[in-house]
């Protein structure tokens, strides 16, 4: 017997030594992560350039490039993070690393070719965020702890789910997005923010909830959690990894299954060796109970013997009280029976009085709806028609102004001899004349012109363009353009800028939420020290402007060309919008440029860089104005003043 016993045991161990070097030797095999969920006929193509379908439970490894074609994909890496690929997408995993832990040796590069994804971050990225990268062919992603949906065909947008998201162009523009915003990335553009956010058909990556075996009840059946396709599951897993643990989660489970396997194997053991005592223990005694079991038959005998008479006696007090139950049940059963059928009645009348309050109520309720809905649709259809009244009036007026009314509001910059400058948005009186390079545009009013002759803003100032104009131009809504010479408030002027038309009316700016994209700018031009130095190109400037009535605000970002100099300016900025005007001027805006040396600043009325107006019916364009000061900018030996106009269509 302690031979079979020792046998046993050491058989168990032996199958426990053999599971624990397995389970040693696969840690050894550590992927980048694994396929979860996969439809259609998505492929993995290895670094060797062999092609595999994305079967469930694929391994992933650095260098794989996942093709979902037709289907969709679930990503799960070891440090947590999760990324499900919607169909059409190419994703490439281009440089991974986890130890378990962020110690500066892990590593999460990807890169999305082309399509959409949505993704919940893990472990990597949170401590050493530089550590984390989404690459595309326009931008790349980067995270500060975050879920993000982004797709990429010409363009990459990208819209944070929760959390905080750097999206920073090729040129290593970045901007940021928290929870709810979103951002566009164009070819050779600056990132932009974005009311259209991203909408695809990837489902939310799923996220198990993981349990310790110290949790888990004794039946493990029932502490599994099982998922259906295409379920959606999100907990506290993630939130506890980004703020506490530096274990991943594919590792807590590897750990809790290791502890229930030899926990389980321990158990067989024992009740292995206790059987063998058992049967030895038996064997040894089994006589005795034998003469121990034919003594208690004899007395098992005279007790049934004694039981059969009393059970006797028990069936014929138990007969005479069950008539007597019976009888006394009968009688509560119907005083029961005649106290329902008269509750009956009175609940019936009940009812039918309910019955008839409802029906009255019912119709009283109706007739006030009706009313209510006839008053609304009354109210609906009068705010309507006055925001068509507002901007029909606005289009007449536009159509006037350009047919030769000369009330309009200008944008307008003008930079003065002394090499100062005065801007603004002002409403009053304009007057054209011909077009810039016509036989003389200078003599006359032509209400057909494109060139500005003067206007007088609504302090009666009076601004004179006697000199050449050089540019000069409109789209049917706005007329814009650039003149050398002539007066302001008897003052002489080197440079006029100016974009004007009829500004949009305010009941069509209540609830205004728009993309503007620049079409048209003046040249750049550079004054220093009295004289414009330096003239750049028309239509040179590329950027865009971002308003949102509803919440007050807008934000801008520009791109200017520096004339003279192999190098651009950008302008970020933004401020605060009121419903009681069409206008726009920053409150605070970041300028970055090689040329800034010194740092460059805003030079418009406040300290501002961008002042500006919406115009048209239906708020159609934007026009601006832009003035900063370049330290050193036309020369060595002092700085320059940079200025420049633009129109802007909405998207």
């Amino acid at each position: 017997m302690n031979n079979t016993f020792l046998k046993k045991t050491a058989l168990i161990k032996a199958s426990i030594f053999g599971a624990l070097v397995f389970s040693a030797q696969l840690a050894f095999a550590v992927p980048a992560g694994s396929v979860t969920f996969k439809s259609g006929d998505a492929t993995i193509t290895h670094a060797d350039n062999i092609v595999v379908p994305a079967e469930k439970s694929a391994s992933l490894n650095e260098g794989d490039i996942i093709q979902t074609k037709n289907g969709r994909v679930q990503l799960a890496f070891i440090d947590g993070g999760k990324v499900s690929l919607q169909p059409n997408t190419i994703y490439k995993i281009n440089k991974f690393a986890f130890s378990g832990k962020e110690d500066g040796t892990e590593y999460n590069f990807t890169e999305l070719v082309k399509g959409g994804l949505r993704t919940i971050s893990g472990l990597i990225g949170h401590k050493n965020r530089d550590h984390y990268q989404l690459k595309t062919a326009v931008a790349t992603i980067g995270i500060r702890g975050t879920e993000y949906t982004a797709f990429f065909g010409s363009a990459l947008t990208m819209t944070t789910n929760h959390g905080s998201v750097d999206v920073c162009s090729l040129a290593g523009e970045c901007l940021n997005a928290i929870t709810g915003q979103t951002i566009l990335v164009a070819a050779g553009n600056i990132p932009v923010y974005t009311d259209k956010q991203v909408s695809i058909s990837a489902s939310k990556p799923t996220v198990a909830k993981l349990e310790s075996s110290a949790n888990k009840s004794s039946n493990e059946n029932s502490s599994k959690t099982v998922f259906a396709e295409g379920d959606l599951i999100y907990d506290s897993v993630l939130a506890q990894a980004e703020s506490q643990t530096e274990t991943p989660t594919n590792a807590v489970a590897v750990q809790a299954q290791a502890q229930a396997a030899s926990d389980l194997a321990a158990a067989q053991a024992t009740a292995l060796a206790q059987a063998s005592v058992n049967a030895a223990t038996d064997a040894a005694t089994a006589d005795e109970a034998a003469q121990a079991a034919a003594a208690q038959a004899l007395a098992a005998q005279t007790a049934a013997a004694q039981a059969a008479t009393a059970q006797t006696a028990a069936d014929q007090v138990a007969a005479a009280a069950q008539a007597a139950v019976a009888q006394a049940a009968a009688n509560q059963a119907a005083a029961a029976q005649a106290a329902a059928n008269q509750a009956a009645a009175v609940a019936q009348a009940a009812a039918a009085q309910a019955a008839a309050a409802q029906a009255a109520a019912t119709q009283a309720a109706a007739d006030q709806a009706a009313a209510a809905q006839v008053a609304a649709a009354q109210a609906a259809a009068a705010q309507t028609a006055a925001v068509q009244a507002a901007a029909a009036q606005a289009a007449a007026a536009q159509a006037a102004a350009l047919a030769g009314a000369n009330s309009a509001t200008i944008v307008s910059l003008a930079t003065m001899a002394s090499g100062s400058d005065n801007n603004g948005v002002y409403k009053g009186t304009t007057t054209f004349k011909g077009n810039a390079g016509s036989g003389n545009p200078n003599s006359g009013n032509s209400p057909n012109g494109n060139a500005l002759k003067q206007y007088i803003d609504n302090s009666n100032t009076p601004n004179i363009v006697t000199g050449t104009t050089q540019e000069a131009s409109n789209d049917g809504i706005v007329r814009w353009g650039r003149a050398a010479g002539g007066t302001y408030n008897n003052q002489s002027m080197l440079m006029t800028n100016w974009v004007t038309g009829i500004a949009t009316p305010l009941p069509v700016l209540a609830n205004l939420i728009g993309t503007y994209v620049v079409t048209n700018s003046t040249a750049p031009y550079i004054v220093k020290n009295g004289n414009i130095t330096a003239v750049g190109a028309s239509d040179s400037v590329r950027g865009s402007l971002n308003v949102n009535f509803m919440l007050s605000t807008f934000g801008y970002g520009l791109i200017i060309p520096v004339p003279g100099k192999a190098t651009n300016l950008t302008i970020l900025g933004g401020g605060l919008l009121t419903a009681s005007s069409a206008t726009f001027k920053d409150s605070i805006h970041s300028i970055t440029s090689t040329a800034c040396g010194g740092g460059c600043t805003g030079l418009l009325y406040g300290g501002s860089a961008v002042e500006g107006s919406l115009f048209g019916a239906n708020a159609e364009r934007a026009g601006l104005q832009y003035g900063v000061n370049i330290p050193g900018s036309g020369g060595s030996g002092g700085g320059g003043n940079l200025y420049g106009g633009a129109v802007l269509t909405k998207q």
